[in-house]
């Protein structure tokens, strides 16, 4: 079987971590993902560098989510994500659910929102402890199918990460387009 298969294995389309492909094992499907979800981080970064004050909350038109509300939303969906799968962290404030949980709509009032530097250190920190927790997780664990809601996007606790990292490359595209709209330089190439 090839190394694709494999991997498309380990994203949970059967139920279990690679459904026998070898050799892949829970633990290599883990660490796929969670380079993935460094890579989209690090792009998410990059993209975030230059904004400086009202940048953070520019939005070309309305409805659009702004950039502080993108980083606010990310920490808020790893925190979810750490509970689903049996952590907890104390970086992410129980408000911020409320201000940037799923259905939670951007404001465009600085004064609503924590400071960019405060969000941005928050989602550096439950970034972390997302990862250790996942990496903490024994082969078995791994292997255990994940609970409601995100059992249609991931089998297997192994497979989630992948789909972290598609959802933190969605919200890198948001940010991508502000800067479009900002006039901001390219970040690659």
């Amino acid at each position: 079987m090839s190394n694709s298969t494999s991997v498309e294995s380990a994203a949970g389309q059967s139920g279990s971590c690679c459904s026998g492909a070898e050799p892949c094992t829970c633990n290599s499907a883990l660490a796929a993902g969670v380079q993935a979800m460094g890579v989209a981080r690090d792009f998410l970064d990059k993209a975030l560098a230059d904004f400086t004050g009202d940048q953070w909350l520019h939005q070309p038109c309305d409805g659009v989510n702004h950039a502080l509300f993108n980083v606010g939303h990310l920490a808020a969906s790893d925190a979810f994500f750490l509970k689903a799968i049996g952590g907890s962290s104390s970086a992410v404030p129980e408000s911020w659910n409320e201000l940037f949980g799923m259905g939670a709509e951007p404001k465009a009032d600085a004064g609503a929102y924590p400071s960019p530097e405060e969000t941005t250190a928050v989602l550096k920190q439950v970034r972390a402890d997302l990862v250790a927790h996942f990496k903490s997780l024994s082969e078995a664990d791994l292997a255990k199918p994940v609970n409601e809601p995100l059992n249609d996007v991931a089998k297997t606790l192994a497979a989630l990460p992948s789909f972290i990292a598609m959802h933190d490359g969605m919200h890198a595209g948001q940010v991508l387009t502000l800067r479009k709209s900002l006039k901001k330089p390219y970040i690659m190439g």
